[in-house]
Formats: structure tokens, sequence, C-alpha cells
């Protein structure tokens, strides 16, 4: 069996390149595949509101979105 792996900013790329999107928008999306990649990684629970606006903002910085709002837009990311 294969291994595939991805970096966030990988998957970010990626989702921007190809505007993949399922009923969500691309940054929507790249979030939940960012989301995915870091707790694939995990050995112990679930991530932290932290480390969720962490992966938020790695996604908003490919896509080029203000960081002013980040931690708004991460929270509303959070909640959908």
């Amino acid at each position: 069996m294969s291994e595939f792996s991805q970096t966030v900013p990988e998957l970010v790329a990626w989702a921007r390149k190809n505007d993949f999107s399922v009923s969500l928008p691309t940054e929507r999306l790249a979030f939940l595949l960012a989301v995915a990649t870091l707790n694939g990684e995990r050995m112990d629970g679930e991530m932290s509101e932290g480390e969720l606006t962490d992966a938020f903002r790695h996604v908003s910085e490919g896509f080029e979105q203000t960081s002013e709002t980040v931690s708004v837009r991460a929270n509303n990311a959070i909640n959908d």
C-alpha cells in the first residue's frame, strides 16, 4: 500500500489551482483538507481551537486573504 501525504500549503495550493469544491467555497474545502491532514498526524485526542485557527490561517495565507479578520473568519469556519 502506498503512502500519500501532502503538507497543508500543498493542499491549499492544490485546491486553489484546481478550483476544487464540493458544494463548499474553495477556501472552506481547503480548510477541511488541512484539518484532516493535521488531525491524521495526531496521536492524542482532538485538535484544540488554537490548532484549528492556525490551520485556517495557513489556508487564508494560501488564498491571499487579509490577516486582520482571520480570528473571526476562523471561528465562523470552525462553527460551520
